[in-house]
């Protein structure tokens, strides 16, 4: 007679937890267990430590042929290398399929049950590295499932669908115990966002850019707890399953390398085997801090600023490539006497692979905070909006075919897209930036939205220095200056709240001036277009004249830009234009016509007749010039 009973298990793999099946079949034979699916030193180790477990806890071991069958669950969809190399977290699911296949355990304990825990050689159920991917795992499949009481307080889920289980005894197995869930720190009920002083506002916009950081002190422990106050309290789902695959002690949103001089690649990015994630994914969300970074290689520092810029480490192993994430802010600490040396390697290119780090000095960086310590939370909701304004926009900067800057963001709640362009102040020749929209389908667009900058005085550093003001009723000049594509500040101190930003070389040349906007940006009818009743003319929007009919007639040139001039084709056209220009300033023909036509020629020449004039008796003198006009016969002044 043959016995045959199927267990859930699971293995960690990578980041995630792969489903087991373990079928064990009892039948007459010589007795004896045979693992299958498993390598065979693996096979060996395992079966001796369930035997013993099995013993130590009085059960009998069935005199039987015994074939364990462990193979991953028939419709896992999700990548697997399909060799379990780590298949101590079987233990325990092996044992309960023995007791239940040899009638020793109720069936009905193992259904819709998934089982996740080692087991010494007393019968108590050790815990494994994972139990927050189980958890997950448990979900996904729609089963309860039962891990080791010791794991750590500390990653414990707080989701109701696992049990814990101490030992593989006959009261144990009889109650199972609900797991506590991890405790999470208390946040403020509030977080207000403060105003803080330059070195933290410095550190602050840093990490919220992902830009690194250099912080000078001979302690870099002291540099981690400066930058904690920049990060939520509690640690997020993702960086407690990344500490849990680790098996790291520390918690919390910052890492501390002490000398990164002495730490190892796979100790930090991930590696080994198992492949295990590194320092810098337990902190996914937080930062990681690098100490004595003077002493560090090439090979590390850029594989590190590389793993941060992209958001995900990769290994690659013959079996496949495992990712890890890596959102993590790269900071890093040196002497100060050392410093110089260090910003030296930066300033040489010696790491490219690393952007230029932002210097604060921890004496700063640490009265800095001291002056907020009474609004709790406060950096963390600075450092969100920063970040906040940065995902809500999006800057498109192409140097080589000056494509124009374009930003995307939000006021109260609705979508606007404007363009920047550049022109300058004409009394003191410094430099102007302007937003216009152009946001698909606004009925304003082309027009004027808003002066980014304002004209205090000449420029402060170079011909691209511009003033900038932080607007809580326009969020626009907040963006730029938070934004390292567009330039950066190099006068925080401000005059009247306003900042000196150097406009970005590659911004400066991609920015269209109000000529090429208008060519290139604004449609047709929005455009500017010269019209003219008589010897004087306008230049107005296109739309302006939509309606009448009218003619070509030379070009005019006004601020240097040509414009081609219209007349209206009849009589009633042409009052329909005379309209028009009583609400625009109005301009002569003459000083600004730059080619005419025969009829345009006509009526300049015509004013070079013999004018006659009279005085009346009010001492008002008529002036009376006889003009020949294509639809007036006479024209009065």
């Amino acid at each position: 007679m043959t016995n045959r009973t199927v267990v859930h298990g699971a293995i960690v793999e990578a980041a995630s937890a792969v489903p087991i099946d373990i079928a064990v079949e009892l039948k007459p034979g010589i007795p004896g267990l045979t693992i299958l699916g498993i390598q065979d030193n693996a096979a060996v180790e395992l079966r001796g430590i369930v035997r013993c477990a099995l013993r130590a806890q009085g059960y009998t071991l069935p005199r039987n042929s015994g074939s364990i069958d462990v193979m991953p669950s028939p419709g896992y969809s999700r990548a697997f290398s399909g060799r379990i190399r780590d298949a101590g977290s079987l233990a325990l699911p092996i044992a309960l399929g023995i007791l239940s296949a040899s009638g020793q355990l109720d069936p009905t304990y193992i259904e819709d049950r998934l089982f996740f825990g080692s087991l010494d050689f007393g019968g108590n159920v050790t815990s494994c590295r994972g139990t927050i991917a189980v958890e997950n795992l448990c979900q996904e499949l729609s089963l309860q499932g039962i891990v080791s009481a010791a794991t750590p307080r500390g990653i414990r889920p707080y989701h109701s669908s696992l049990q814990s289980l101490d030992s593989i005894s006959t009261d144990a197995l009889s109650n199972p115990e609900k797991l506590i869930g991890r405790t999470m720190p208390a946040e403020p009920e509030q977080l207000s966002p403060v105003y803080p002083p330059a070195a933290v506002s410095a550190v602050a916009e840093a990490l919220a850019t992902h830009r690194p950081i250099l912080i000078e002190t001979d302690s870099p422990e002291r540099a981690g707890e400066a930058v904690r106050a920049f990060f939520r309290v509690g640690e997020s789902d993702e960086a407690t399953l990344m500490r849990d695959l680790a098996r790291a002690g520390a918690k919390g949103n910052v890492a501390v390398v002490s000398d990164v001089g002495t730490a190892s690649t796979a100790g930090i990015i991930g590696g080994g085997r198992p492949i295990l994630p590194g320092i810098i994914s337990t902190v996914s969300g937080g930062a990681i801090v690098l100490g004595n970074i003077d002493q560090a290689s090439s090979h590390i520092l850029q594989c590190v600023a590389a793993a941060t810029r992209r958001d995900t480490v990769s290994i690659v192993r013959v079996d496949g490539t495992y990712q890890f994430p890596s959102d993590a802010a790269l900071v890093m600490t040196v002497r100060e006497d050392r410093s110089k040396y260090a910003l030296k390697a930066f300033e040489r290119g010696l790491f490219p692979k690393v952007e230029q780090p932002v210097v604060v000095d921890i004496d700063q960086l640490e009265e800095g905070l001291s002056q907020i310590l009474a609004h709790p939370g406060s950096l963390v909701a600075y450092r969100e909006n920063v970040e906040k304004r940065i995902e809500d926009s999006s800057l498109y900067v192409d140097a080589t075919s000056k494509g124009g800057i374009k930003v995307n963001y939000s006021v109260d709640g609705e979508p606007k897209t404007v363009e920047l362009v550049k022109q300058i102040y004409e009394e003191n020749d410094t430099l102007c930036i302007q937003a216009f929209d152009v946001t698909e389908g606004s009925d304003s667009f082309g027009a004027l939205w808003s002066d980014v900058t304002v004209n205090l005085d000449g420029p402060a550093q170079g011909d691209r220095t511009v003033y900038m003001k932080r607007s809580d009723i326009d969020p626009l000049p907040g963006i730029l200056m938070d934004s390292e594509v567009f330039g950066s500040v190099i006068d925080g101190t401000g005059r009247g709240g306003y900042e000196a930003v150097e406009v970005s070389s590659n911004a400066f040349l991609s920015m269209r001036d109000l000529p090429e906007f208008r060519e290139m940006v604004v449609p047709a009818e929005y455009k500017d277009i010269a019209v003219a009743a008589g010897v004087k003319f306008a230049v107005v929007p296109a739309i302006e004249a939509k309606d009448i009919a009218l003619m070509p007639d030379g070009l005019v040139n006004v601020g240097g830009h040509d414009y081609t001039l219209y007349r209206g084709q009849t009589f009633e056209e042409s009052q329909k234009v005379d309209a028009i220009l009583d609400q625009y300033d109005e301009l002569s023909v003459a000083p600004h016509r730059v080619d005419c036509s025969p009829s345009t020629k006509k009526i300049i020449d015509s004013l070079r007749l013999t004018t006659k004039s009279t005085a009346s008796s009010g001492g008002v003198v008529t002036m009376e010039r006889d003009v020949v006009l294509p639809h007036v016969q006479s024209l009065k002044h």
